[in-house]
């Protein structure tokens, strides 16, 4: 949901996709993966990110 100009609510549709991700719990401790997979969420989802996408 977005608040437009006029302070009306509305739906506005955005891209979503799943991240996975698989390692060795012999090696990797599933809670230090778990914050790995949120930091790398949290960058894509970040706007500053999205420049350095285009630029590729």
């Amino acid at each position: 949901m977005i608040t437009t100009s006029k302070g009306k609510r509305k739906v506005k549709p955005r891209e979503v996709t799943t991240l996975a991700l698989s390692f060795d719990h012999r090696f990797i401790d599933g809670s230090l993966a778990s914050r790995f997979l949120a930091d790398v969420a949290a960058s894509l989802e970040d706007p500053r990110f999205l420049p350095d996408l285009k630029d590729g």
